[in-house]
């Protein structure tokens, strides 16, 4: 609709638009359009650039795709004799995700795996090892001084050729191996090892600008490529469990990735108080494919870890029968304590009024513990004499 002003002194007539709905609406829809067509172009070009980047890095990393192989050609080739690198623990090829809540012995447990690859001794002295050519180590965390405090202690005899170490720590921009020309350094680093461990995974990540959530693959995917080019048989990668669960942190892809997963939890672990503080004793597990190793006792003994049969649970267990004799041997409990009091006397322990009714059940079915009736029909326990003899 126009509406017209007058001519008035000496001011020329003139007109203006009352505003229309439907051209405003029209004119927004315009715009909105235009930026819609605007910002489709951009995602375009996004994508266009990062494919020619794409096949640029591969051109300048020489990376050449390889043709697939007929069945029967793949299946003659004769199996190798050694089907594990490490008994039971990992297969020949075989790629371990340890996972480890922190100060639980992650570091003894790659430093005890150094020792057993270049010496040819039993990991954990029990898993038989089959020798490598050399072993590379890419520790993350560790101030080179006390790296080799770890790695003196575990009294290495084989260390000229057969272990290579490369300290990291305030230096992990110059690992980004995505770069074509730090990736020709180390893949001739590379060259000549066998087996591979990096530990840990984290602070890689942050220094490459990944997330842990979201971008782990990324990473383990550049990563199998860069030691399968570089010819590396084996490899362990070491990263931190969540403060409240007993898997690796972040990326579910992690767990994916590996062909097999190894585990140190410690006793206690339920909370990120328990994580910071020492958490007891350590437990070691490994499950993946053709790996299936339950949970035992992680000991360290004169420098050196061992394994032992038990679990965390046959670990309460045991703790909590240590404490009924020690608490029916006092010199407090007269003609002997009812179950009550003897349940309360565990809680005030520590131990859980479960873990109490079972330990007590299973000390009178041992032998251990005597129950006689007692007044109003209650049950009395102290222990049988023979005990302090044992």
């Amino acid at each position: 609709m126009t509406r017209t002003t007058p001519a008035s002194e000496g001011i020329p007539a003139a007109f203006t638009l009352d505003p229309n709905a439907d051209d405003l609406q029209q004119t927004v829809q315009q715009n909105w359009d235009n930026e819609v067509r605007r910002r489709v172009d951009q995602y375009r070009l996004d994508d266009e650039a990062r494919r020619v980047y794409r096949a640029l890095r591969i051109r300048q990393a020489g990376i050449i795709p390889t043709p697939g192989v007929d069945l029967d050609d793949f299946l003659n080739v004769k199996d190798e004799d050694a089907v594990y690198r490490i008994a039971d623990l990992l297969p020949m090829g075989g790629r371990a995700l340890l996972s480890a809540q922190q100060k639980a012995g992650k570091t003894s447990l790659i430093a005890a795996l150094i020792r057993s690859l270049a010496d040819e001794t039993a990991f954990l002295d029990r898993y038989r090892v089959q020798s490598v050519q050399r072993v590379s180590l890419f520790d993350t965390e560790l101030d080179e001084r006390m790296l080799r405090r770890w790695l003196r202690q575990q009294k290495i005899r084989n260390r000229r050729g057969r272990v290579r170490v490369h300290p990291l720590r305030g230096k992990l921009s110059t690992f980004d191996f995505r770069d074509p020309s730090l990736r020709q350094h180390w893949l001739a680093e590379l060259r000549g090892s066998e087996f591979v461990i990096l530990d840990c995974l984290r602070p890689v990540l942050d220094s490459m600008g990944l997330s842990e959530d979201k971008d782990a693959g990324q990473f383990l995917v550049a990563w199998d490529e860069l030691l399968n080019e570089a010819g590396v048989d084996g490899c362990v990668v070491a990263h931190h469990m969540g403060h409240n669960g007993e898997r690796a942190r972040g990326d579910s892809r992690l767990l994916d990735w590996a062909d097999v997963n190894w585990k140190i939890v410690k006793e206690s672990q339920t909370s990120e108080a328990v994580a910071d503080a020492n958490g007891g004793r350590r437990f070691f597990s490994a499950h993946g494919r053709d790996v299936d190793v339950a949970e035992h006792l992680l000991v360290l003994e004169d420098g050196e870890l061992t394994l032992r049969n038990g679990t965390r649970a046959s670990a309460k267990t045991d703790a909590a029968r240590t404490t009924l004799i020690e608490i029916l041997s006092g010199g407090d409990i007269g003609d002997g304590l009812t179950r009550n009091q003897l349940r309360d006397r565990l809680g005030d322990s520590g131990i859980s009024d479960h873990t109490a009714r079972g330990v007590i059940k299973q000390a009178v079915r041992d032998g251990i513990v005597v129950q006689i009736e007692g007044p109003n029909r209650s049950q009395l326990h102290f222990l049988h004499p023979s005990v302090g003899d044992r």
